[in-house]
């Protein structure tokens, strides 16, 4: 058995050194948990047994969750024993949209918390948990729109710059507010907690809209990738966009740009050539 203060810790630690997403934080937690109901000793045998036993669901996330977790215990060399997965994830499709469709969509959102949050991700590119978290002290205003620092894992993650008229009710919101973290709901002590306790209302606010609007299946992070994606489409520009949205590897950013269709690719080719001389000349 696991103790619920040990579960505690991994929750946390996976919170503090990785980029996961709060759902995907919770979803190993509970395999983990689970795991540990069926096994008494966290030994490799029993792991490749219990990835086994869920390969026909979902094996890649108990693979993740030990993997994970064996990182947590410090047992970094056993990591490379772990069952390989039969069934591997399926990449999520973003939903790309246009600049009028998400700037539309964010003026539905009723809370208007939530609302100024998506205009920071749609803005900044940056990460939910990211603007979720800011500090009123870490944006600074400057001539031509606001530069907000971000943090997280402990650390300063880099600066992003947001453009007048955009941030002034980003501007107007935070000078409204009394507390620390404008943006965070509740009163728990653990920040961990309260941002993981508030990214859960604002998906909810987010994905409604999106329904509504006929978006299925846009998340919080589809806000990144549009970024991404309408940057590059903008400049072209690979090491660019990598730095924009403040990517380690290159590989990370094309991995946004490439899920791009047919109609984007005409329309694109439409932008860079909207004159029609040639054709006029041949006549």
């Amino acid at each position: 058995m696991i103790s619920n203060t040990e579960l505690m810790g991994f929750e946390d630690w996976l919170r503090t050194n990785t980029t996961l997403l709060p759902s995907s934080i919770t979803q190993y937690r509970k395999t983990i948990s689970m795991f540990f109901s069926r096994h008494d000793e966290a030994t490799i045998e029993n792991m490749n047994k219990f990835i086994m036993e869920t390969e026909s669901r979902r094996c890649y996330i108990s693979k993740y969750a030990f993997r994970q977790y064996l990182m947590f215990k410090g047992r970094v060399n056993d990591v490379g024993l772990l069952r390989k997965s039969r069934k591997m994830p399926r990449k999520k499709q973003y939903v790309i949209l246009t600049n009028e469709e998400l700037e539309n969509a964010i003026s539905k959102i009723e809370d208007e918390q939530h609302r100024i949050v998506a205009l920071i991700q749609y803005v900044t590119g940056a990460r939910a948990s990211e603007a979720l978290s800011i500090k009123k002290e870490n944006v600074m205003i400057e001539d031509d729109g606001i530069m907000i620092d971000l943090w997280g894992k402990g650390a300063k993650e880099g600066s992003v710059f947001m453009p007048f008229p955009y941030s002034k009710p980003v501007l107007d919101y935070i000078n409204r507010r009394e507390e620390q973290y404008p943006f965070l709901k509740g009163r728990v002590k653990d920040l961990n907690r309260r941002i993981s306790n508030s990214y859960v209302y604002y998906l909810q606010s987010i994905k409604g809209v999106m329904k509504e609007l006929g978006y299925g299946s846009f998340a919080t992070h589809d806000l990144r990738a549009n970024f991404g994606t309408h940057f590059y489409d903008l400049t072209g520009d690979i090491k660019a966009t990598q730095q924009a949205m403040r990517h380690i590897r290159m590989e990370t950013t094309a991995g946004y740009i490439q899920r791009r269709g047919i109609n984007n690719i005409k329309q694109s080719i439409k932008m860079m050539f909207p004159s029609s001389e040639i054709s006029e000349q041949g006549k």
